[in-house]
């Protein structure tokens, strides 16, 4: 890949290779001259220096703590790194990465088993590296207990704060922050600017004519706006409903094992305690007139085999709620880099189409064992055509990361592809290597799967297994399905197949690059 294993990787050896940036912020590190600013400049001027290429991902993240949970950007980093969208990843100093030991440790070996660089621009270490093994540890060991320290800190006084009735946090809607005469802490008062907008939610939702949605549409239509100056939302309207600092109450983790209810000090008008009350019974009536539908695990046959025809990116299975039930789908979720439409397509027509040209044309006569054991019979794979073979490989590798990189146009990734990989087959048609399964039991599989496929005995599970078992890729662009690639141990009994139905045949393998 970029670099040999078990050697220790030089500055000078990072020249060239694809990079992103991380960066992590909270209000505590900007006053400390860990600003986002700061972060990003350094990262810029090292691989300036370096000679890095440095991409525009930028995974950012504004939160504070240890925890990786709420880092979307951090997770996001780690995702693309499995997906092979990058080299290096710089890192401002070891705080950014992780204040958390064990998490540092996980995520470091991670990177490392996918052959990824980590580099903490500001402190000049590259991680893993044999001379910065002990620095490097040094560095994390402090992070985690000044982290600690302050996490102690801040938590002793937020619950001083809450036991004395105040609310911690960011006002709600209605109400702004401001300092008490001691000046030690930040209490909640009523908003002159944003209580009308918080009345006039309650009131809507309170006469029990709409819903979350229909509500925060009113409102902006009225030129309402949140306490942040945005539209409403569904969110931000249920946030308001749900929350109970408007019937004088406050809670200190909300959710958590050790959460606690105490009464507030806060001012509640007397017309917004009244409305929030009515806002629950309304809650409460529509609970109970819910119907609510059995959970069920939806497996999708498909997941894991389908993949997107332009970028190869692979599409998962999701349900969306809907009046009458669920329905289920595949999305591809990263249609953004790759700009294939639709982005979502339905599981069932996928999974029909899949049945109509792929599994209901499959036909395995007696004949079977004579062309196939001659096909077995041709020249075996030499050395040669094995690195032939593997310069093919990584020839479709690096095109397919030079389109996700942005470095070559969408046409000119089809039409290279399409002329790798017709090279690739062609090799391929010439070699035969031998049977690396049991053809009686795999030409009896596929005699009878056609029959049983779409037989109600048979779960989806089942049919999921026998894809994986026989498949190593099925493509499809939007909504049509452009090809089914069998695994190379039961390609000779597919082909068979197809040699049996004959050009003339309709469907199946015969629809020309569904083959």
């Amino acid at each position: 890949m970029v670099h040999q294993k078990n050697k220790d990787i030089t500055f000078e050896d990072l020249k060239g290779l694809k990079a992103e940036g991380y960066i992590r912020d909270s209000t505590k590190d900007q006053a400390e001259g860990f600003g986002p600013d700061t972060q990003r400049h350094a990262i810029e001027q090292f691989a300036r220096l370096y000679g890095l290429i440095l991409g525009e991902a930028w995974y950012t993240d504004f939160v504070s703590g240890r925890s990786i949970i709420k880092r979307q950007g951090f997770l996001k980093a780690i995702s693309d790194a499995k997906n092979n969208y990058y080299d290096v990843l710089l890192v401002y100093h070891t705080s950014r990465f992780a204040r958390n030991r064990a998490d540092a440790i996980k995520y470091k070996q991670l990177l490392k088993s996918l052959d990824k660089i980590m580099v903490f621009v500001s402190q000049g270490i590259i991680s893993g590296r044999s001379g910065d093994f002990l620095s490097e540890g040094i560095h994390e060991v402090l992070d985690e207990q000044r982290s600690i320290d302050i996490s102690t800190f801040v938590a002793g006084g937020l619950s001083e704060k809450f036991e004395q009735g105040w609310s911690n946090g960011k006002p709600p809607l209605g109400y702004r922050s401001q300092k008490t005469e001691s000046g030690n802490w930040v209490i909640k008062v009523p908003d002159p600017k944003t209580m009308p907008a918080l009345l006039e939610l309650l009131r809507l939702y309170a006469t029990g004519k709409y819903s979350y949605v229909q509500v925060a549409d009113i409102l902006n239509s009225r030129g309402y706006h949140t306490r942040l100056n945005r539209p409403f939302t569904k969110g931000s309207v249920e946030t308001a409903i749900i929350n109970r600092f408007y019937n004088g109450e406050i809670i200190y983790h909300p959710g958590q094992p050790d959460e606690k209810i105490n009464k507030g000090n806060q001012e509640v008008p007397d017309e917004v305690r009244s409305l929030w009350l009515k806002c629950q019974e309304v809650r409460k009536k529509r609970e109970l007139k819910r119907i609510s539908l059995p959970t069920t695990h939806r497996v999708y046959p498909l997941s894991g085999v389908l993949i997107c025809g332009r970028c190869g990116r692979p599409y998962h299975g999701e349900a969306s709620g809907r009046r009458n039930g669920k329905v289920y789908r595949q999305m591809h979720h990263h249609y953004l880099r790759c700009g294939v439409k639709p982005v979502i397509v339905q599981a069932h027509n996928v999974e029909q189409e899949f049945t109509e040209y792929v599994i209901n044309p499959i036909q395995i006569d007696g004949g079977w064992r004579t062309a196939v054991m001659a096909y077995f019979n041709q020249r075996s794979v030499t050395p040669s055509d094995e690195a032939s073979l593997m310069r093919l490989d990584n020839a479709l590798e690096n095109l397919r990361k030079q389109h996700l990189w942005g470095d070559i146009t969408d046409e000119k990734y089809r039409k290279e592809r399409r002329s790798l990989e017709a090279e690739r087959q062609s090799l391929l048609n010439q070699l035969h290597p031998k049977p690396s399964v049991n053809l009686e039991e795999a030409a009896k599989l596929l005699q009878q799967f056609p029959k049983i496929w779409g037989h109600s005995a048979v779960s989806d599970e089942q049919r999921q297994t026998f894809i994986h078992e026989a498949f190593a890729e099925v493509r499809i662009e939007g909504r049509r399905l452009t090809k089914a690639l069998p695994k190379p141990q039961y390609a000779p009994l597919f082909a068979y197949s197809i040699w049996i139905n004959g050009p003339t045949r309709s469907g199946g393998f015969g629809r020309g690059e569904r083959i």
